[in-house]
């Protein structure tokens, strides 16, 4: 909450205002550096909702995923992303299997997000997505006990699209050895080992994919559905029947249909998600009312970028008469649509504004060291002597924290 009185002041970064309600936005002027995420860090632990940070590109989300995790160490929420599939528009490739996992993981979840921050670009927020509840209807669960058919659960997995091989490696991988069946579920940091005693689980370990050696125990595990579209009866019968309604081909001429009609699942049809259901949903159909939404950056400019992308490679891939590619509208939101959705949620806008608060934050000054000097390392003693807080030093690897430490202790500083 925060007093149209107040506005320009100069405001502490662990105490960042947060926005009333959906009708006045909060202005934070971005401060040095990446202390806009220790702010971000700050408003989740104090928010009585989730934050949804909107990045530019790619390149920001990862950037910010990182600077988010390190500020929110043994802080009580979670700091996830839906990631881009990191294709082009209408590819004819699927996206690699672990960036399916971690968006089938995070969409999995999305209904329990009531604090912490999601982490998106603007191009992966105007992707539809599949329906809130084709993720948990299609999710199983496994637990110590529980009686399995293997010849059943065989079958459950290649539905929800898991694929049988020797030696499972990668996530929507499973093998069946005997009584033995090792599954690595899409949004799980290991693979998983189940072990039967007849027809009931004796025991459930997870294991080491590169050795393929037993880890811990667990009790029970969460099989989530291998892709974001259905290969079951239903929807292969709404695949072909828009198939019929939207293209006049022979299709019988269409490797692709004649592959969905199979139940094969072939490389890109992630670009035709709207077909296999009777409705997609947004992102915002994920999110509780009390979401703060927060981005930098110019989004409508990117959008309108992606959107201006979409529509070149819709007519350049149109070429191909026996694999028809559905209209942008049907697989894409625009960028309008997107922008009217913010009105409907609390809003934070990281830039220079008139209303911006001030961050109070400094950006370090030059710290080079100059080894042709007597002192070296003189800039850097100057800003330890002037300065009576604490100070903190990071090291990418182990190795430079070794180099930083001769360093320190070359000026007579001891951490």
């Amino acid at each position: 909450m925060f007093d149209k009185m107040s506005l320009q002041s100069k405001v502490n970064i662990f105490y960042p205002p947060l926005p009333a309600n959906s009708e006045d936005n909060c202005f934070w002027r971005k401060p040095a550096g990446c202390a806009h995420n220790l702010a971000i860090s700050n408003a989740a632990s104090r928010a009585d909702g989730p934050i949804l940070l909107i990045c530019e590109d790619n390149e920001s989300v990862e950037q910010s995923i990182q600077e988010l995790k390190y500020f929110s160490l043994n802080k009580n929420f979670k700091v996830f992303s839906l990631p881009d599939w990191e294709t082009l528009p209408y590819d004819i490739f699927s996206p690699h299997q672990d960036i399916i996992s971690e968006r089938l993981s995070a969409l999995y979840h999305l209904p329990e997000f009531d604090r912490g921050v999601l982490v998106i670009s603007i191009t992966s927020l105007m992707h539809w997505l599949p329906p809130q509840k084709y993720i948990s209807a299609n999710s199983l669960e496994l637990k110590v006990g529980q009686r399995l058919s293997i010849s059943q659960i065989r079958e459950q997995m290649i539905l929800a699209g898991y694929q049988a091989v020797e030696s499972v490696l990668e996530h929507g991988e499973f093998a069946v050895r005997g009584s033995i069946i090792d599954i690595y579920p899409m949004g799980s940091r290991l693979p998983f080992r189940v072990d039967l005693f007849d027809d009931q689980i004796d025991s459930l370990r997870m294991f080491d994919p590169e050795t393929q050696r037993s880890l811990e125990k667990v009790k029970e595990i969460k099989l989530l559905p291998g892709r974001e579209y259905p290969l079951d009866d239903t929807g292969i019968a709404n695949f072909r029947n828009a198939f019929h309604e939207l293209f006049d081909i022979d299709f019988r001429q269409c490797p692709l249909y004649q592959d969905v009609s199979a139940g094969i699942d072939t490389p890109g049809l992630e670009y035709y998600l709207g077909i296999f259901f009777d409705n997609l949903n947004s992102l915002f159909d994920f999110l509780p009312s009390t979401t703060i939404i927060c981005h930098e950056g110019d989004l409508q400019k990117a959008g309108e970028q992606f959107w201006e992308n979409i529509t070149r490679l819709y007519k350049d891939r149109q070429v191909d008469r026996y694999r028809p590619i559905l209209d942008p509208d049907t697989v894409f939101i625009r960028i309008d649509q997107i922008m009217s959705n913010f009105k409907n949620y609390r809003e934070i806008e990281i830039k220079d504004h008139a209303d911006a608060f001030d961050l109070e934050t400094m950006p370090l000054p030059d710290l080079s060291s100059e080894m042709q000097l007597k002192k070296p390392f003189i800039a850097l003693q100057k800003l330890i002597s002037k300065n009576r807080e604490r100070i903190l030093f990071c090291a990418e690897t182990a190795g430079r924290k070794e180099t930083l430490l001769e360093t320190l202790k070359y000026i007579g500083i001891k951490p």
